[in-house]
């Protein structure tokens, strides 16, 4: 995919491009990342009601085009003030209980669930009064109750930011 835009920002292994005023690009640098494995999974619990950026099919492995979200992402939010760390821990811990109601990808499974497995603050964010969950590279199927808090592994950005409060 040819990048049309400006470099927005960089995570741990991938860069964020901008497309236009509604989609971005987040090119994995390193080669390790499946950006249809993570489409995948992010189509999967965006039919489910989960709240996360649509996406749009790049024809690349290292290639995943988003959704643009603007604003800060929770960890933004509260270290502006915007948000308190009772209330973080809350909308943490209700996007933890909506994930685990979602059901796993195998139908033969019924007991397997998604896991995001590197949800914190800084993968959490959206337009104002939205939630809307990022990095889902990490993400296997598994059962119930593996994924009960933030892990200590920091994921990519795969947007301009999100959260405002």
């Amino acid at each position: 995919m040819t990048i049309t835009g400006r470099l927005l920002g960089s995570g741990r292994s991938a860069d964020v491009y901008e497309i236009d005023g509604a989609w971005v690009l987040r090119r994995d640098r390193e080669g390790w990342g499946d950006a249809a494995a993570e489409g995948a999974v992010m189509e999967h619990v965006r039919r489910h009601g989960y709240p996360v950026p649509r996406i749009r099919p790049s024809g690349s492995r290292t290639d995943l085009v988003m959704q643009r979200l603007e604003g800060p992402t929770m960890l933004g939010a509260l270290a502006e003030g915007r948000i308190g760390a009772a209330e973080a821990g809350t909308l943490l811990a209700g996007l933890l209980r909506q994930l685990h109601a979602v059901p796993g990808r195998d139908a033969a499974a019924p007991g397997a669930r998604v896991l995001h497995l590197d949800l914190h603050p800084d993968n959490d964010g959206g337009p104002p009064g939205s939630n809307e969950v990022e990095s889902w590279g990490s993400s296997p199927p598994t059962g119930p109750g593996s994924s009960t808090g933030p892990t200590p592994r920091t994921g990519n950005r795969a947007s301009t930011g999100a959260c405002p409060r």
